[in-house]
């Protein structure tokens, strides 16, 4: 209910603290819902302050569309300034809301229901599944949710789409004889067990490598055996290039043998893997649980549980050329941000936190005796849990919880009246 040029002019909604650790856009949720009305005018106030005492304010320049009263600026010589007057114009704060009641799902049911079963589009169904079953969706939640499953449809006649030992194997084939999958995208729509079925690694050289984008979408590659002492490079990749993208890929109870092996790439020249984990055995000179050599690209989210190798990666170009973030291994790493977990249920913790610095996102949960990426947010395919006994420490966990969120919310509600009262 703001009415004045000073955006404090009114009344607080809510007041929130933290700290961020690099610079960039961050979203923030609100503590709990704040009711608008239809043309209510409302503001967003953020006050910075760095370590090093530098603080910056943001903004748009002139040639961005702006009007007065859109956004103010505070000096302590000034006070509030209407930034339409300064050098100055919009800055870069949005508020971020939604329509009061339930949008209408009829055109999502009825898409879900259409494409439901196709090859390419599991993991888009499997989401908008998701937001179908949320009691309260909203209406952008919905929208974006069409958009997703209609522009997937459009693509995934494109797709590779891999369900078994043989449509892999015959993937692999291709990346031995020269396709690279440039701009091409690879997707996994099931667990595969590879227990006394053969297995060929994909990728063997630069010229034979992938270069494509791999989803594994969560899903796990089991009982892999493969590679001897004279192979150059394996592993579920033994090669892939710098335009690669792997992603979301689970390997469990396999072992590699190679010169140089890694447990879901023998050698990265390139490109990107992320939310990708190996557990098993990896005999090689150069050994690490997700990359053996690697020379560039990107490691994140990877966690690898293996014993009496590299945990993360086996050795790394010495011109630095690359970057590993958020990666967990039971195994000592050659690399000292490479942190170390005791056990798989450490490992979620740490991957969901990254390394304890943030709130748990529940993008990983132990599935069996490993970790499993969630392709789809929110943890909304959960994996039970497999014994009776986690059943019941979650439980507990979970009562513990409520218990804590009840009595915060009463004294939140009991502040919140004190604030305005004394006003």
């Amino acid at each position: 209910d703001v009415k004045s040029s000073s955006p404090v002019d009114g009344i607080e909604c809510a007041d929130i603290e933290g700290s961020v650790q690099y610079d960039g856009y961050y979203t923030v949720k609100m503590p709990s819902e704040i009711k608008l009305a239809k043309g209510e005018k409302f503001s967003v106030v953020v006050s910075l302050k760095s370590n090093n005492g530098k603080n910056y304010f943001l903004a748009e320049d002139s040639s961005c569309k702006y009007e007065k009263g859109q956004t103010y600026f505070y000096s302590a010589e000034k006070g509030w300034q209407d930034c339409a007057d300064t050098i100055y114009k919009n800055a870069y704060i949005n508020a971020y809301t939604q329509k009061d009641g339930k949008p209408d799902s009829a055109e999502l049911k009825k898409l879900v229901e259409e494409y439901d079963g196709k090859r390419g589009m599991q993991t888009a169904i499997d989401y908008c599944k998701s937001v179908l079953k949320k009691s309260d969706a909203g209406f952008a939640e919905v929208n974006n949710a069409v958009k997703r499953i209609n522009a997937t449809k459009n693509e995934c006649d494109e797709y590779t789409v891999i369900t078994t030992a043989a449509e892999w194997n015959e993937f692999a084939r291709n990346v031995n004889s020269g396709v690279q999958y440039r701009n091409k995208t690879v997707v996994v729509e099931a667990d595969i067990d590879f227990e006394g079925v053969e297995f060929i690694a994909a990728g063997m050289d630069e010229d034979r490598c992938f270069n494509g984008c791999f989803q594994g979408n969560g899903y796990v590659f089991r009982n892999i055996s493969a590679g001897d002492e004279k192979d150059n490079c394996i592993g579920v990749f033994g090669y892939i290039g710098k335009y690669s993208c792997v992603s979301g890929l689970t390997v469990s109870d396999s072992r590699f043998t190679a010169k140089t092996a890694g447990g879901i790439a023998g050698i990265c020249q390139g490109g990107t893997v992320t939310a990708c984990g190996f557990k098993g055995e990896i005999k090689a000179a150069t050994s690490g649980g997700i990359v053996g050599s690697l020379e560039k690209g990107t490691l994140s989210d990877c966690w690898s549980e293996v014993s009496d190798i590299s945990g993360i990666i086996g050795s790394s170009s010495s011109d630095g050329k690359f970057c590993v973030l958020n990666c967990f291994s039971t195994a000592k790493d050659v690399l000292e941000n490479v942190k170390l977990a005791d056990n798989t249920d450490k490992l979620c913790e740490m991957l969901n936190t990254n390394g304890g610095i943030n709130k748990s996102n529940k993008r990983f949960e132990q599935s069996g005796s490993t970790v499993r990426y969630h392709a789809i947010p929110d943890n909304s395919s959960s994996i039970a849990q497999e014994t009776k006994a986690k059943a019941s420490v979650v439980g507990i966990t979970a009562i513990v919880c409520l218990a804590v969120i009840i009595c915060t919310a009463g004294i939140i509600v009991m502040l919140m009246c004190l604030k305005r009262k004394k006003r």
